[in-house]
């Protein structure tokens, strides 16, 4: 994921990996202030619940970067 911020230009980037009941974590690497955020997805889940999560991992995703672009406005 570092590779790719750094080839691309990006300040975050987002790793989704499946696993139990892990906290999220953020990997602050500076220089140069590139953030990678671990999201944790339980494949342990029905549909319902495994699509729900999904989708919150992706609000995650779409209004962090929303809130990032609007603070450096």
């Amino acid at each position: 994921m570092l590779a790719y911020c750094v080839k691309f230009g990006l300040t975050d980037g987002h790793l989704i990996y499946a696993t139990g009941e892990e906290e999220e974590k953020l990997h602050v690497i500076d220089p140069p202030g590139i953030r990678i955020h671990c999201h944790a997805l339980d494949l342990d889940q029905g549909p319902e619940q495994l699509l729900a999560a999904v989708d919150r991992i992706g609000q995650l995703i779409r209004f962090g970067a929303r809130s990032e672009a609007i603070s450096r406005a």
